[in-house]
């Protein structure tokens, strides 16, 4: 279940349906370049569909592996925009 409050102050509500993949990985390294690839998938995509995508990041020590294998990927940088 979520609440979203709009700009307008208006309540939306409803459920939420998730598939999740877990990845069990050897290292942290190949746990976050798997991450990585999914995340410059959906930058790509969203690129792709409507010329830019937002990106929000957690920065904390689980995610260091992560972030250093995501600025390695091939994505549009510049068509990425803070939220």
């Amino acid at each position: 279940l979520f609440m979203l409050q709009e700009s307008d102050n208006s309540i939306v509500k409803g459920e939420l349906s998730m598939n999740i993949t877990v990845n069990v990985s050897s290292t942290p390294q190949e746990l976050g370049s798997h991450a990585a690839a999914a995340i410059a998938k959906l930058l790509n995509d969203a690129v792709k569909a409507q010329g830019y995508a937002r990106l929000v990041l957690s920065t904390g020590a689980s995610q260091f592996e992560t972030l250093d294998a995501l600025v390695k990927e091939q994505v549009e940088w510049k068509k990425i925009l803070p939220n």
